[in-house]
């Protein structure tokens, strides 16, 4: 009998032998109905891997990886706005969106806007 519970958060130390079989066909595949429906009840699944090295078993999961940081949009500078970004000449995917921001919900899915180019009422 599998006891699953369905909400809040769950931390599961896995498989001592293989982690990436564990991960892959027993989380993946025999528990994928369960951890997904776990997800949409708002719950969440932490996987740690019992042995191995860190660097090898853990995914190294960053804002690089993730494409999402935190950065300064926009600064009153003695009393006048002022558009803060970065472009960084060594990795142009890195370019950050400026001014004052806007996130909208579009079609079903997440929008930015970008320098006031907003609607108050979204």
């Amino acid at each position: 009998m599998i006891v699953f519970i369905s909400t809040g958060a769950v931390a599961c130390v896995s498989d001592s032998y293989d982690i990436w079989k564990c991960c892959e066909k027993i989380w993946g595949e025999e528990l994928r109905d369960a951890v997904i429906k776990r997800g949409k009840n708002g719950g969440t699944l932490l996987i740690r891997p019992d042995s191995g090295d860190p660097p090898s078993v853990v995914l190294k999961v960053d804002r690089d990886t993730q494409k999402c940081a935190y950065k300064c949009s926009y600064a009153v500078i003695n009393g006048e706005g002022v558009d803060v970004y970065k472009q960084p000449i060594s990795d142009p995917s890195k370019t950050s969106k400026k001014g004052r921001l806007a996130l909208h919900h579009v079609n079903g899915t997440y929008v930015t806007l970008e320098g006031g180019r907003s609607d108050p009422k979204l």
